[in-house]
């Protein structure tokens, strides 16, 4: 059978539609829900359970319209479907042609992987970028802006310290260009550029854009994040991340479906090869933790025992922290405010970064004795994330414990360990927190600060419920093309890199 595809700006029309297509384009979202439950002698309690939410991404035209209709960016992945099902499938674009850049207009030189990823920017009406940490995403899009000077553009991120990087990078580097951030006590104004984090995307009228860049766009699938987005779906877009997949909640059709299909892969070893970045290495220590935490039903009770208040982990972290060269930038990352301060109990010299949490929080920790007293006035606890990611930037800071506020988006090019504290397992945070470390030095005059390498310290949790993650990260590492070594804690916590 023969199926026509005509594509327009904001969707894809199918003709005739084939139901059989109809399993291939839901995305299967995994979520835990809570459930109330009523025990034998009446009392209310609550159970988590795990479902799968199944959520269309195609529309029919019903009885008198054989066509079905699906997003944009799944027009090649229907396309190879119906191929597969022995179709012929014949396609009308009516979307315009995308404007030509005017490389004339760079600002910078570009660097290996720039020049293929404008080109795609500048050929096709979509795609996904996959490029390592290091090579220069941020960059590349402050140059598109550059050469694309009639285009106007919105840039959506997902965190506010990314934002504000973002925004600032632009303002500097895209001296033509009047970017507008769309931030709490900002106002919206007609320009050329807006720069913004998902939560604030109903302050940007479609009409204000024709194109809409998503940086770390393995964020886009979240079920918040997804539908503000699908607002957007007739502009052209373009998604942004070194890990566009591998979503927890297994929905990472929901990034193909919003940017289409990965049409530049810049993978770390070519990053690496290029001079980009420095070669990573990890060191997997082996760790010991508290028996039956298998037989424990709640993930959240299994990952305080067993990782924040795992004392033996929490000493083998400091002691590894300490044994490292202190003139060497150093962070180790955490995955709760709790664990921040457990750490830092074993490591008061260290800077803690996190944001400010609420009332109710506070007071718990303090009661705690987790915040010590005086604590908000103390230089070495920053709720002022941004002003710290500036000073960690700029070296004056040099040893810092965080939360995940600096998991992603962030460029620390003197960064030379971080050590994982979290213990997770998902490959888009593992990938994503060890490339913090990537970052080559190219500043004049750093030369005495060379950076031929940096490393990740991690954690294999050798007891029952935490070993299988400790399994999946290594997996993850030796995918990436980072070079991998388990290592027996002897006292001396030495590193060769031979």
């Amino acid at each position: 059978m023969e199926v026509h595809m005509v594509v327009t700006p904001g969707c894809v029309a199918i003709n005739p539609w084939l139901t059989q297509l109809e399993p291939h384009l839901r995305l299967c979202r995994k979520k835990r829900v809570a459930r109330p439950f009523e025990t034998a002698t009446g009392e209310v309690k609550t159970i988590i359970q795990k479902t799968v939410q199944k959520e269309p991404l195609f529309l029919t035209g019903g009885t008198e319209d054989p066509c079905g209709y699906v997003y944009p960016g799944l027009l090649e992945f229907t396309r190879e479907h119906l191929e597969e099902m022995g179709h012929t499938v014949s396609i009308t674009d009516t979307r315009p042609s995308p404007p030509q850049g005017d490389y004339s207009l760079l600002t910078k030189p570009l660097r290996p992987g720039q020049p293929d990823i404008l080109q795609v920017m500048c050929a096709e009406h979509n795609g996904v970028i996959k490029a390592a940490a290091g090579l220069g995403k941020t960059e590349t899009i402050v140059q598109y802006l550059n050469i694309c000077p009639s285009l106007r553009v919105g840039i959506v991120t997902f965190k506010g310290e990314v934002r504000n990087s973002i925004y600032a990078r632009i303002r500097d580097g895209a001296p033509a260009r009047t970017p507008c951030m769309l931030a709490a006590g900002c106002k919206f104004f007609d320009t050329d550029v807006y720069v913004l984090v998902d939560k604030s995307l109903h302050r940007l009228p479609p009409e204000a854009i024709d194109v809409l860049l998503i940086d770390e766009v393995h964020g886009a699938a979240a079920e918040q994040a997804l539908p503000k987005l699908e607002t957007f779906l007739e502009k052209r877009i373009f998604g942004f991340s070194a890990t566009p997949s591998g979503r927890s909640d297994k929905a990472d059709l929901g990034v193909t479906a919003l940017c289409g299909p990965v049409r530049v892969n810049l993978s770390y070893g070519f990053a690496e090869a290029t001079g980009s970045v420095v070669p990573i290495h990890v060191f997997m220590y082996r760790s010991d933790g508290p028996t039956g935490l298998s037989s424990i039903g709640s993930d959240f009770i299994r990952e305080k025992l067993g990782i924040w208040y795992n004392r033996p982990r929490n000493r083998l972290i400091s002691q590894l922290a300490r044994a490292l060269e202190p003139k060497q930038q150093k962070l180790i990352l955490c995955r709760s405010l709790e664990h921040v301060m457990l750490l830092r109990r074993l490591m008061p010299e260290a800077v803690c970064v996190f944001k400010k949490p609420a009332a109710g929080r506070r007071q718990e920790l303090e009661d705690k004795a987790l915040l010590p007293e005086g604590w908000s006035e103390s230089p070495l606890f920053r709720t002022d994330v941004t002003n710290a990611r500036v000073e960690f930037e700029e070296r004056e800071l040099s040893f810092v414990i965080c939360t995940p506020v600096w998991g992603e988006g962030v460029d620390f090019p003197h960064l030379r360990w971080v050590i994982r504290a979290d213990g997770l397992t998902n490959k888009i945070a593992c990938i994503q927190t060890g490339s913090r470390t990537s970052r080559a030095i190219r500043e004049p005059g750093c030369e005495e600060d060379e950076k031929p390498w940096a490393a990740v310290i991690d954690f294999f949790d050798d007891f029952d419920g935490m070993r299988h993650r400790s399994f999946l990260r290594r997996s993850h590492y030796e995918d990436e093309g980072w070079t991998f070594r388990f290592v027996k804690p002897d006292g001396s916590f030495t590193h060769s890199f031979d």
